[in-house]
């Protein structure tokens, strides 16, 4: 069936129309199901830590996140954990604690790597020693925001991951962090004990904590 020219028009124009409609609904679609995924995460009131005893918890706001404490013999140690799931305050969140400009002359960050966990910082402030990271949930953890955005690019953007972001099941980037912070005080201890002591508790934490992440 030949359609004459006035009726050609209007059915092009219903079809190009039902074309663009389709295409909306799969971008904005996804980022209204996926956004409302990534504005919560829950925090378990208890986390096992291998030679470490769970003496309190409590959650925390703004952002959101859980405080844990351990103590191992007589030394405690404190753990604090916040989610954020939104690209800029995360980029916030890494300028603030920019290892290039110490917030205090005594805090020197010092940057390191790990194999199968990846950065993390160490530095030394009002009398603890502290070590912060960012546990990503697709590659190794960061400190920096060149390194989880170099993250993102590397392992979000995959074609695998295309046909769930077109169903709303997933962001292109999950640009979400859990931002940790592990701190023990050096009343008894040299920072460079306290060091080798919270990479140990770091390594075994990020190990029960990045599968979990990653599967939310």
């Amino acid at each position: 069936m030949i359609l004459s020219k006035p009726l050609r028009i209007p059915m092009l124009a219903i079809t190009f129309g039902g074309v663009v409609f389709a295409l909306g609904q799969s971008i904005l679609a996804p980022t209204i199901s996926t956004d409302k995924k990534a504005s919560s995460f829950s925090f378990p009131s208890k986390v096992p830590l291998p030679g470490w005893q769970l003496v309190e918890t409590r959650s925390l706001k703004d952002p959101p996140g859980r405080n844990y404490q351990y103590t191992r013999n007589t030394l405690p140690m404190e753990i604090e954990m916040r989610y954020v799931a939104k690209a800029f305050p995360n980029q916030m969140r890494f300028r603030e604690y920019n290892e290039s400009t110490p917030s205090s002359p005594e805090k020197v960050e010092v940057v390191r790597q790990q194999e199968k966990v990846g950065f993390y910082g160490l530095y030394i402030e009002q009398q603890q020693a502290n070590l912060r990271s960012c546990i990503n949930p697709r590659g190794g953890s960061t400190i920096n925001y060149e390194q989880f955005i170099k993250n993102r690019y590397t392992y979000d953007l995959q074609p695998t991951r295309l046909v769930p972001w077109l169903f709303g099941q997933e962001t292109l980037k999950d640009e979400r962090c859990l931002w940790t912070h592990l701190s023990i005080p050096l009343e008894d201890v040299s920072p460079k004990e306290a060091y080798q002591i919270l990479e140990n508790a770091w390594f075994k934490w990020y190990q029960w904590w990045y599968p979990r992440f990653r599967e939310t």
